[in-house]
């Protein structure tokens, strides 16, 4: 817990490359910031609380944040693709302690394609997030479990005469995993995440 609070100094250096042929599309980003005095919310311990609530107290010190995202895309054939996206990072203090609420290491792979009926083309997708479990955190925060969710959707649209009409059916967590996702405040209760959604 701090007193006050000394002038926050953040810098930060990010770098992108792309690499793109006929059927692949490769983008890669990681990045490094530095933030000196970095202010966050820090976790009391499980005795601490507030009518049953969690305390949590504002921090002050330098921090190191450095992860990287990417996402390659290969194309088959003209109406379908396959993706793989993944995140991941790393926030510590000057001390070598994990910061809180830093989300896990997360890999996407999914299928895009249209499929071409007699009547119109459907758009499709299928995907699923792989995220690992997230056990750098800071001394009185809970970890998380890893989790897998599948996710599915299709899509198509219907012209009458001036009026275009599109329609989507998207489901995620169709499985109905139950999971408690690192960066919900619910977690603190026990509380899952969203289950089967349909929307």
């Amino acid at each position: 817990m701090i007193d006050r609070f000394i002038f926050f100094k953040p810098s930060s250096s990010n770098l992108y490359l792309n690499y793109t042929s006929k059927n692949i599309n490769v983008i890669l980003s990681p990045f490094y910031n530095h933030f000196k005095n970095f202010v966050y919310l820090n976790p009391g311990n499980e005795f601490d609380k507030w009518y049953g609530f969690p305390k949590a107290y504002y921090v002050q010190k330098d921090v190191n944040q450095y992860g990287v995202e990417f996402n390659i895309i290969t194309s088959l054939f003209t109406t379908y693709s396959i993706s793989l996206k993944g995140s991941g990072m790393r926030s510590k203090t000057y001390k070598g302690e994990f910061t809180p609420y830093t989300p896990a290491i997360k890999l996407t792979p999914s299928i895009n394609g249209i499929i071409k009926t007699t009547i119109l083309p459907v758009g499709f997708f299928i995907s699923s997030d792989f995220v690992l479990a997230q056990n750098e955190t800071s001394t009185y925060e809970p970890g998380a479990q890893s989790y897998q969710l599948l996710n599915a959707g299709i899509s198509f649209s219907l012209k009458q005469e001036k009026k275009q009409w599109y329609f989507n059916l998207i489901g995620a967590n169709i499985l109905n995993q139950a999971y408690i996702d690192n960066l919900s405040r619910f977690k603190y209760f026990g509380l899952l995440n969203m289950g089967r959604s349909i929307t």
